[in-house]
């Protein structure tokens, strides 16, 4: 087929329709794997030679489509082009409808899906997509009529059961997509999309192993295609099967990498029981079954394990009864300070929210759940977005709420959590959240948004969205003195104001400052200059100028711009972050106080490690000798975000200081929360806990301490904070066995005598020649336990 295609190109180079034809050959063969031909080489050059080209649109709409990575409203342009050009194309809104459906807008769907039966009755993949339409919302007529229409001729034809086992995959109902994906493989033996989809269902309900069984033999039987997920998805089953163990709570099944399971097993059970435990008596709902938990060791294999490819960065994903999660092992998640903690709390979330919603719940509002239950269980578990909002807020880029599922097939997915979290907030405060669990219900009925924001709060989704957008005008963004990252779009807008209007000076500020957030110094150049000839004590310009100067680092001429800037009434959070830094190198420390103290005021809230007033302040009063106030500050930090490890570490060691071992505890307890895999982090707790007289809490975390393989240490790899170069300390066996001279301590105190003398010998082996070897000569002498000469 390809030789043939090259030849007709070859005959005819000018004629898109073997090229066309090509472009779709190579999506079908290659799939979008890295390194290999893609669809979007091939159509690009058809669109660009020969105009709008309906089928080379299609081509284009689905390869695209297929690969999550791309921008989502990019890919939906390909589509909204085909449609201007053939608004009667089957093919075209058949495509259309099927997105609408996955975001759970039937009645649009619908609408589409008729509109494209008017132009051909007879469309079987049409007939099976509206047959698949009507099942869902449970209408039986029209599901016998639209079934037997599609089948008419034709009662093997096995796409309309694929075409049902997708619809339901893409809605989540995963067990009920499992026997029609079984139903057209009986009448296509061969058929690998069904297996596909058929491999995808049993995953996502904790059937790897029989998901493997239909992969290898739809690898088998297509041996010349390249299919990225497959292969993806045999690798991780292989990894799961050799590497991983179970551990089983009384709700729980977990399975764990061999170098985790020791450290993270008592943590995780006890966490996921707590949120059982807790949501369940929240929302009403617990799970009859065993909840399955799969923690994957290296990031890579987690994104293969919930989406099939590399690249998904979220930490945790739910399918039902059915979580997969990244294990706080992984270096990457290690350095930007994530929380296993809260990623299992949320997760925990989606299990009920799946359950509660007959699995029909949309994904915006699953995720907003669960980002609302993790500030609803810790107010520090916050997600540092709020600069995001703001952006987004002035660009006019909030997404409606009818739209917002799409949000989550494209590179805006992290804010799509987010401003889901902020619905279900807004929705609670406003109604209670006894009303969002009613509609959460609702969904599992079938009913579309519209319908259910009707019945559930009185109002359509675009009287929601005017009433949401002021909320988070007035309660989350105002106040904030910040210069918000000005979109391409707004950039635009920009320009025709300073065209149309030349002495518009806050039009060129603001063009200056986004000129300025690319990096184009000179453009920015222009725009101040031309502020400041008109109005040399504009207060907003000299900031920028400011910005500018030190950029060029003119430093001096920067501290006077800043100067002017802010003794004229501008005031902004990073221009006073600037500045403070600017004059702390010129080692005007109270100077610079004042700064962060005004820019804190600027922004209270900011939980950016990199940027949090609140840091820069306390490294300024460590300088000028006032530790305790410094200390105060950090901890003020803390309590805004629980993501701060280093902070909570020289917290610990601060109340240790003055005595509060409690405090100290607590501070090491949440680092845990954010990084287990620290042998010293476990003997400090375990220090903490024997001073408070929690002997069993104490031989836990020095057992945990033993647990963690030094290749995982956060004491000896590369971290913002060590760059390499771990703590200069003792040598890590002198530590290994000091723990187990500790645990030996408990040991002998609880009575077991015989396992006290166990570690004894066990630290004695460790440490030789120590003082750690010295110790355990001193305890068998005073415990009786020399031998007799």
């Amino acid at each position: 087929a390809s030789s043939l295609f090259v030849e007709s190109t070859r005959l005819a180079p000018n004629r898109p329709e073997a090229r066309t034809a090509y472009g779709q050959l190579v999506f079908d063969a290659y799939r979008e794997s890295a390194g290999l031909p893609n669809a979007e080489k091939f159509i690009k050059p058809v669109l660009e030679e020969n105009g709008e080209v309906e089928a080379a649109l299609l081509v284009m709409y689905r390869s695209r489509r297929y690969n999550m990575f791309l921008e989502g409203g990019k890919t939906a342009g390909f589509l909204r082009r085909l449609l201007a050009v053939n608004p009667n194309s089957v093919d075209g809104l058949v495509a259309q409808a099927s997105g609408l459906i996955g975001d759970r807008r039937f009645e649009a769907g619908r609408a589409i899906l008729d509109k494209a039966l008017a132009v051909n009755p007879r469309h079987r993949v049409a007939l099976s997509h509206r047959a698949a339409l009507a099942f869902v919302v449970h209408d039986e007529d029209g599901l016998a009529e639209f079934r037997g229409r599609a089948l008419a001729g034709r009662p093997d034809y096995a796409e309309i059961d694929r075409i049902f086992g997708d619809h339901l995959v893409t809605l989540y109902r995963f067990p009920e997509a499992i026997p029609y994906y079984e139903r057209a493989i009986e009448n296509e033996e061969n058929y690998v999309p069904a297996m596909h989809g058929l491999a995808k269902a049993l995953v996502y309900t904790g059937r790897g192993e029989e998901s493997a069984e239909w992969l290898k033999k739809a690898k088998d039987f297509e041996s010349g295609f390249s299919d990225t997920w497959r292969k993806n998805a045999l690798l991780v089953e292989s990894r799961l099967a050799e590497e991983y163990a179970a551990v089983e709570s009384d709700n729980f099944v977990i399975l764990l990498h061999e170098d985790d399971r020791a450290v993270l097993e008592g943590y995780l059970s006890k966490w996921f029981e707590d949120a059982r435990r807790d949501l369940g008596e929240k929302y009403g709902y617990r799970p009859e079954n065993k909840v399955r938990v799969e923690v994957l060791h290296e990031w890579v294999d987690f994104s293969v394990r919930t989406i099939g490819f590399r690249g998904f960065m979220a930490l945790g994903a739910c399918f039902g009864e059915f979580i997969t999660m990244v294990s706080p092992s992984d270096p990457l998640l290690r350095q930007n300070e994530f929380m296993w903690s809260a990623t299992a709390w949320h997760e925990y979330a989606h299990v009920l929210t799946v359950s509660l919603s007959n699995r029909r719940v949309p994904r915006w509002l699953t995720e907003g759940m669960s980002v609302y239950e993790e500030s609803a269980k810790n107010s520090a578990w916050e997600r540092g977005m709020v600069r995001d909002l703001l952006d987004a807020y002035h660009n006019k880029e909030i997404t409606p709420l009818r739209e917002l599922n799409g949000v989550f097939r494209g590179s805006k997915i992290l804010f799509g959590y987010y401003q889901g979290g902020l619905i279900v907030e807004y929705l609670s405060e406003r109604f209670d959240f006894d009303k969002v669990v009613s509609m959460l219900k609702a969904y599992g009925e079938d009913l579309g948004t519209e319908a259910i924001f009707e019945s559930t709060f009185g109002m359509r989704s675009a009287e929601f969205d005017a009433d949401f957008l002021e909320w988070v005008a007035e309660e989350k963004i105002n106040g904030l003195k910040i210069v918000p990252r000005f979109s391409e779009s707004a950039v635009s807008a920009l320009l025709f104001r300073v065209q149309d209007t030349p002495t518009d000076l806050e039009a060129r500020v603001n063009l200056g400052w986004a000129y300025l957030q690319r990096g184009l110094l000179i453009d920015a150049g222009i725009q101040v200059g031309a502020v400041l000839r008109q109005d040399a004590a504009h207060p907003m310009g000299n900031l920028l100028h400011g910005e500018l100067l030190g950029r060029r680092e003119e430093f001096e001429s920067a501290r006077a711009a800043f100067a002017r800037g802010f003794a004229a009434g501008a005031d902004e959070f990073e221009s006073r972050l600037h500045y403070g830094r600017l004059l702390e190198q010129a080692e005007d420390l109270e100077g610079a106080h004042s700064q962060y103290q005004a820019a804190k005021a600027c922004w209270p809230r900011c939980t950016d490690q990199k940027l949090a007033p609140q840091l820069h302040i306390a490294r300024v009063l460590v300088q000028m000798g006032k530790r305790t106030e410094a200390m105060m500050e950090m901890a003020s930090f803390c309590n805004l975000t629980a993501r701060a490890f280093r902070p909570r570490l020289d917290l610990a060691a601060y109340q240790k200081e003055v005595g509060n071992r409690e405090a100290e505890a607590r501070y090491l307890l949440e680092a845990v929360q954010i990084d287990p895999f620290m042998l010293s982090l476990h003997d400090r707790l375990g220090d903490a806990y024997v001073a408070l007289e929690r002997q069993s809490e104490a031989l836990e975390e020095y057992t945990v301490a033993l647990a963690v393989p030094a290749t995982m240490d956060r004491d000896a790899m590369v971290t913002p904070e060590t760059m390499g170069n771990p703590p200069a300390g003792r040598a890590r066996n002198e530590v290994r066995g000091a723990v187990m001279v500790k645990i030996a301590k408990i040991l002998w105190k609880q009575g077991e005598k015989d396992q006290a003398k166990k570690y004894l010998d066990l630290a004695e082996a460790e440490a030789p020649g120590t003082d750690v070897a010295d110790e355990v000569y001193t305890l068998r002498a005073k415990w009786k336990l020399m031998p007799i000469r």
